[in-house]
C-alpha cells in the first residue's frame, strides 16, 4: 500500500486525480451530497466528505473539483489531469462560464446560472494550476473513477464539512 502524495511531478508532466460527486436522493429536501476525491491507492490525499449546503450531485461535482485543485496547488502541482464523469462539469468550466459571465451569470434562457458560487470557486481554483480535464464513463471499468465514485457516495453518510 502507498502513501505517495504526487507521483513524480516536473514541469512538463500531468498529475491524474479523479473525483466524483454524488447526492442520495438528489433533488429531494433530504438529499445528502458528498464529494470523492481518488489520487491513487492508500494516498493519503485520497478524500470522502460531506457538504454543507444545497445537497446536490452537481453541486458536488464541482466542489470536489475545487478540492483536488487546492490539494494539488499546496502540492505545488503545475500540471493536472482532472478525470471527471460530468459532462456538465467540464462543459461548465470550458465552455459555459465565459458566456455565463458575459451575460451577468445568466444561462442562454436568462435563467440566473444555479451553480454560480461553486462556479466562480472553481475558477478561482483553476488560477495558477494547468488544467487537462477528461472525461470517464461512468461505472464502466476504470478502477480511478470507481474509486472516487465510492469515496463519493461514503461522503454522503458522513457528518456535513465545509469545503
Amino acid at each position: 500500500m502507498s502513501t505517495t502524495v504526487v507521483p513524480d511531478h516536473g514541469p512538463n508532466k500531468f498529475v491524474t486525480v479523479f473525483i466524483d460527486g454524488a447526492s442520495s436522493g438528489n433533488g429531494q429536501e433530504t438529499a445528502q451530497a458528498g464529494i470523492g476525491v481518488y489520487w491513487g491507492t492508500g494516498n493519503k490525499l485520497n478524500t470522502s466528505l460531506r457538504l454543507t449546503g444545497r445537497q446536490t450531485n452537481n453541486r458536488a461535482e464541482i466542489l470536489a473539483a475545487v478540492h483536488a485543485l487546492r490539494q494539488a496547488k499546496e502540492l505545488g502541482v503545475n500540471n493536472i489531469r482532472v478525470c471527471t464523469d460530468s459532462q456538465f462539469l467540464i462543459n461548465g468550466i470550458t465552455k459555459w462560464i465565459d458566456k455565463w459571465k458575459g451575460n451577468n451569470w445568466n444561462t442562454s434562457t436568462g435563467k440566473p446560472v444555479v451553480n454560480k458560487e461553486e462556479f466562480m470557486a472553481l475558477e478561482n481554483a483553476c488560477q495558477g494550476i494547468n488544467v487537462d480535464w477528461r472525461y470517464v464513463k461512468a461505472h464502466d471499468k476504470n478502477h480511478g473513477n470507481n474509486e472516487a465514485d465510492k469515496l463519493a457516495v461514503a461522503g454522503c453518510n458522513k457528518s456535513p464539512e465545509d469545503l
